[in-house]
């Protein structure tokens, strides 16, 4: 397993190539790519970053992309708004086959589209894109974010138990907390289904912390992540405001990776 960096914790001080930039002068050799805007889906933009990640030798491990703008609409109950928008994803998984990358993150439903009388047509909704996802290649990892339907493992049982496709995660330690949902009770719900990890770091008083500044047992964390077979890797995600510079990143990374192999995992 692997710890690498998002380009979103930089946001929005740089963008998306400097971020590549800076990454790979400091000797990080995997990312997650947070494409900003519908200029940075275009051809030409993702042919440019993936030249650069490879001058550095990055691995995109995952893409991100600005889902309010797009994906809710997904969902939509009006047939020729959600095949607009379709093809917006189907632009979207270009984009991530274009990184090198099998994973686009993705936040999902928003909890007022997907209320119980909804769950059958959203279910449905969710086969169209893992359908189209798959014949790309590509994981489409379901998110658990604490502000729509996916901070729910409720709402995620639901919709595994009504789909035809397999729905695989990925899985981020502070939006569990945001929610109000203990991370290893969400691990248990997806379990094998888990593709792609979010690390940051908490206490009492705040949601997310640089990894060893707040109170999060890693250790147990990686162990469980071993317990259930976990063979993909990890993503430092932060905000800009909870790390003063690419310094602390690097460090918190570093100290992540000694941890992982003084423990054997």
């Amino acid at each position: 397993m692997n710890i690498g960096l998002s380009t979103a914790n930089f946001f929005p001080e740089y963008n998306t190539e400097d971020m590549i930039d800076l990454y790979g002068s400091l000797g990080v050799d995997s990312v997650e790519i947070f494409l900003n805007t519908y200029s940075e889906m275009e051809d030409d933009f993702i042919a440019m970053v993936k030249e650069k990640c490879d001058t550095y030798g990055i691995k995109v491990n995952s893409v991100h992309v600005m889902s309010a703008m797009m994906e809710p609409c997904l969902f939509d109950l009006l047939d020729r708004r959600r095949r607009d928008f379709i093809k917006i994803y189907k632009q979207t998984l270009k984009c991530v086959q274009g990184l090198g990358s099998q994973i686009y993150t993705f936040h999902g439903v928003p909890k007022n589209m997907a209320q119980p009388s909804q769950y059958d047509h959203v279910a449905c909704c969710y086969d169209v894109l893992y359908e189209l996802a798959g014949e790309a290649g590509i994981h489409l990892a379901q998110e658990n974010v604490a502000y729509l339907a996916s901070g729910s493992t409720d709402f995620i049982q639901e919709m595994k138990s009504r789909m035809k496709q397999r729905m695989v995660h990925t899985f981020d330690i502070k939006q569990a907390v945001r929610a109000g949902v203990d991370p290893y009770q969400y691990l248990e719900v997806i379990q094998d289904d888990l593709v792609n990890v979010h690390i940051n770091d908490h206490d009492g008083n705040h949601t997310c912390l640089l990894p060893g500044q707040g109170t999060f047992d890693f250790t147990r964390f990686f162990s469980k992540l071993k317990q259930i077979d976990y063979d993909g890797n990890g993503i430092l995600e932060l905000y800009r405001h909870n790390f003063n510079d690419e310094a602390d990143l690097v460090n918190a990374r570093l100290g992540l990776l000694r941890q992982m192999e003084e423990h054997g995992l």
